[in-house]
């Protein structure tokens, strides 16, 4: 019965972690909308854009949407690795790959190979540019790509890692099954993975430009 209501409590969805994603989701449509009408760097709407914004309004979002860049992808990230250790000790490698293959593998095949080489093309055709179609061009959905990999890959190091291992003389178990929100080393873990795969702005190529982003900072942590 222990067991069991821990299963339970470990499946409850955290209501903080939830809201801030939710938080950075509408940052992101805001701020790719903004960006599409501003005359800031390079951007996919840019060439057919019919308008600008005015000066005094492109200043405005660059200040309230630059410091809110920096953090954003890498906050996404830093979710994602807090969470998974918990999900993989409950359901296993196998399952737990199963499940990511199914809920971020899907959606990434079907707008890679299906929806997005069109869109390219029309959009290259309407600009007058020479069409460029790729089949392995993830475009906006980069970051479901690169989540699945370093998710896959936390699985296999997880199955083949042995189970009861000391660091250091602690005797703490590895991977952890219960990790803190508020623990330094993972909220480390997670800015490096963010660091490596969204500060770039392009971990992945793409036929459509993407601006850039400054390094994050070395540390960071994440409470609720």
């Amino acid at each position: 019965m222990a067991v069991q209501r821990d299963e339970v409590r470990s499946a409850q969805r955290l209501a903080c972690l939830d809201n801030l994603k939710v938080l950075l989701v509408a940052g992101v449509i805001f701020g790719h909308a903004w960006a599409g009408y501003a005359a800031v760097g390079g951007w996919t709407y840019t060439a057919v854009r019919e308008t600008s914004l005015h000066p005094l309004s492109i200043a405005v979002g660059e200040a309230v949407l630059g410091p809110f860049g920096l953090f954003v992808m890498g906050f996404f990230f830093l979710i994602a690795g807090l969470l998974t250790p918990q999900s993989l000790a409950r359901k296993g490698s196998g399952r737990f790959a199963g499940d990511r293959l199914r809920r971020l593998g899907v959606p990434l095949l079907v707008f890679t190979v299906v929806l997005w080489p069109p869109l390219v093309y029309l959009m290259d055709r309407a600009t007058g540019h020479r069409p460029e179609v790729s089949f392995t061009d993830p475009g906006h959905v980069w970051f479901v790509e690169v989540l699945l990999l370093f998710s896959l890959g936390y699985a296999a190091v997880w199955r083949t890692a042995p189970r009861s291992s000391s660091a250091a003389g602690t005797g703490r178990r590895w991977p952890p099954r219960r990790p803190r929100a508020s623990s330094p080393s993972w909220s480390r873990c997670g800015c490096s993975v963010s660091r490596s795969a969204g500060w770039t702005g392009a971990p992945v190529p793409s036929a459509r430009p993407r601006r850039g982003a400054p390094t994050p900072p070395s540390s960071c942590r994440v409470t609720c």
